[in-house]
């Protein structure tokens, strides 16, 4: 009986150090989200097309945190509309992007800006006229 107690109680020595095994080990290291990082901090489109835009999320350490709930917004959709990529299959949502697509024929600038996590950032938008035709171009001189 009393080489079963301590057979149990080394049993119980064991789990419990494989059980500290499993914890990650950095976790204490890890902090809430301190910044939405973006891949561009401006961008030229030209009207009629589009672009991507990428954003992140980080803590202190530089850990990127999986991103929930992402809105993106323009401040002039006159100048460049933007939409919310929902075709993601990335498994753990480490990364939130849109589209960008410039709409205005003169073109002009906006900032599309994208909140997550409590955290804001922004990129510029330059929406670029197209090309004037050479038929409307004249020379001058000889």
């Amino acid at each position: 009986m009393k080489r079963l107690s301590l057979v149990l109680l080394a049993v119980a020595f064991v789990a419990a150090g494989a059980a500290g095994c499993f914890k990650d080990p950095v976790s204490s290291l890890r902090s809430g989200p301190t910044i939405v990082n973006l891949d561009h901090s401006s961008i030229y489109v030209a009207v009629g097309d589009s672009t991507t835009v990428t954003a992140t999320v980080q803590d202190n350490g530089g850990n990127v945190l999986p991103e929930t709930d992402a809105t993106w917004t323009s401040s002039d959709p006159t100048i460049a509309v933007v939409r919310k990529d929902t075709t993601q299959v990335i498994p753990g949502n480490y990364f939130t992007r849109a589209f960008i697509r410039g709409v205005l024929p003169t073109g002009g600038i906006a900032a599309v800006t994208v909140v997550t996590r409590g955290l804001t950032a922004t990129v510029r938008v330059v929406v670029t006229p197209p090309l004037i035709p050479h038929s409307q171009v004249s020379s001058i001189g000889t």
